[in-house]
Formats: structure tokens, sequence, C-alpha cells
């Protein structure tokens, strides 16, 4: 008889593989999708100080509207940051910053941001220190420490800020324009004074060099008898040049260089007699019977030219 092999009384054991498979490939397929934990938020010292400081809360705003929040790292730049008085006294407001186009928010805000840090402790006048924007802003530190950047008083902040170095400013820097004829074609009261220099040919001869331009207003052109721009295109071309070149002093003369002078040379030749009045500054030429009042200052055209706004036309 055939005899039974095998283990008696023990059942063969079969796996049910095919039911195991799919949760092992569910664990396998989590295991391979579990989500990235997110990178932990480094606040930086400079950060802290914009967004904590409450003298500084449109300078914040500027930024954010920028969509430069980005600049407030950890790399080593100096910061000139406008106070809020400084903003409200140059017409901004919360809601002017916050519908401001981007583009002109960030360059508001690329202006302020210098690419060095520290900037020279030594006694300096008008010294170009290149910004984020790619267009110079000039320092001049007196004698006695005092600092100003294109004119406006800074004060510098002792909070720590980690690489960066933060100025408070008492006003904005004004956005340089590329030129002088982009300048004065941005402002309508500039009308007069931009066919002047058309007919004239003479922005081509402030090219190079450095110059302050004393800008007369169109009232100013008025009444001085250049009532319109047909009357502009009519007038003697060597007249109007030599006009033109007396409005024109050589070197650059932010307001706190005008503080210290009481003459300027003219491209012209003859001089320009600086004064000050209540606070403001005017300039009177030698054959004038009353001062040219500043109205606007401290505006960059180019690298090279700062223009003033004036109420006179100069007289040589």
């Amino acid at each position: 008889m055939m005899q039974k092999t095998g283990t008696p009384g023990i059942k063969k054991l079969i796996f049910p593989w095919s039911a195991v498979f799919p949760v092992l490939l569910f664990f396998a397929c989590w295991s391979c999708t579990k989500p990235t934990p997110p990178a932990k938020v480094v606040i930086t010292p400079l950060q802290i100080l914009i967004n904590s400081d409450t003298t500084l809360n449109l300078f914040h705003a500027a930024i954010l509207q920028a969509n430069d929040a980005a600049l407030l790292g950890t790399q080593s730049v100096t910061v000139l940051a406008p106070v809020d008085s400084g903003f409200f006294a140059s017409g901004y407001t919360i809601d002017v910053i916050d519908s401001l186009a981007a583009y002109l928010a960030d360059g508001l805000v690329r202006y302020h941001f210098i690419t060095t840090s520290p900037i020279s402790p030594s006694p300096v006048v008008n010294g170009p220190y290149n910004t984020l924007l790619g267009i110079p802003v000039y320092l001049t530190r007196d004698s006695l420490s005092n600092v100003y950047f294109n004119g406006t008083k800074a004060t510098l902040d002792t909070v720590n800020a980690g690489n960066a170095v933060v100025y408070k400013l008492q006003s904005p820097l004004a956005t340089p324009y590329d030129s002088l004829d982009i300048l004065l074609a941005s402002d309508s009261n500039y009308s007069l004074l931009a066919e002047a220099f058309l007919q004239t040919g003479l922005y081509d001869s402030l090219g190079s060099g450095n110059y302050t331009l004393l800008a007369p207003d169109n009232n100013a052109f008025i009444n001085a008898g250049y009532t319109d721009i047909p009357t502009i295109d009519s007038s003697n071309l060597t007249v109007l040049a030599n006009l033109l070149k007396y409005q024109v002093a050589v070197g650059l003369y932010f307001t706190n260089n005008l503080s210290t002078t009481s003459s300027l040379n003219s491209l012209q030749g003859e001089s320009i007699a600086v004064s000050s009045q209540n606070g403001g500054f005017q300039f009177t030429g030698k054959s004038n019977s009353s001062p040219a009042n500043l109205l606007v200052r401290n505006t960059l055209a180019g690298r090279n030219i700062i223009v003033h706004k004036t109420d006179e036309l100069l007289l040589p």
C-alpha cells in the first residue's frame, strides 16, 4: 500500500500576496509624496527695524507697494529711510503710496538703497555712491559730521540692523530722471524752458561736466516777455542761448551746498548772487530788480545735473 508523505496534521500555508500588495503600494506611494516641511522663515534685523519703527510706516508701505521686501535681507547695504513727517511734507500719504504703480514705487525704494556699507566717515562734498537704481546718490559730510544725501539731512540710526547701516532722512529723495529733456518734458510748467533748450541746442552742451540748473517756470518766462512758444521760436538764438547759459551754474549745488556760498559761477560767465530768506533760497542775476525764489529743490537729471525750479528768469 502506498503511504502518504508529508507531516501529518499540518496544513500548507498559502500567503494571500494579492490582497497585501495594494496596501504595500499605498504606503510606498505615501512615503514618496509626503510634503516637505516648509523652510523656516528668517526675519532679518533690517526687516525687524523697518517693520517695527513707527516713524517709518510710509517707507515700509513703499517697500511693500514695490514688492521689494526681498531687499531687507542680510546683505551689506546702506539704507536711506525717510521718516513719515518728511513723506507728508513732500505730499505723500499712505493712500498716495498705495496708488503708485509698482515700477514707480520700485524706483523710489531702490534709490534709497546704497550698494555699500558702511560709507566713508571722512568729510566729503558730494561724493557719489551707487544705488540699487543704478544712479548715484551724493553724500556730503562736513567737518562737524553733519550728513546730507542729495541735500537732505540724515541721521544715523544706531538700532541694530544686522549687516545694514540705516540713516533716517528728513524727507524722501526725488527719484532722478534719465536726462534733462525727460525731466523738463514731465512738467507742463517747464514747456517754455524746454522749448528754449530745444531751439538753442543747449542740451548737448550739458552732456559732460557737472551743473546746477536754476530752472525758471513758465510764469518766469512770461514775466520776462517770452509769453509763449512762438515767441521763443522767433527769438534771436544767440540772445536766447546767452540767457539760458546764465540759468546754469557750473558744479553740483544741492541746497545744503547753497547754504555755504554767496555766489555761483554761471555757464554764461557772469556770477549769480545767492541769499536766504525765511528758510528759503533766493538767486539774483546781475540785471534783476528782484530775486528768484527756489520753488522745488534737489532733483537730479541724469548723473550730472541738479535742477532747482525757480519763479524768475535770471538776467545777465
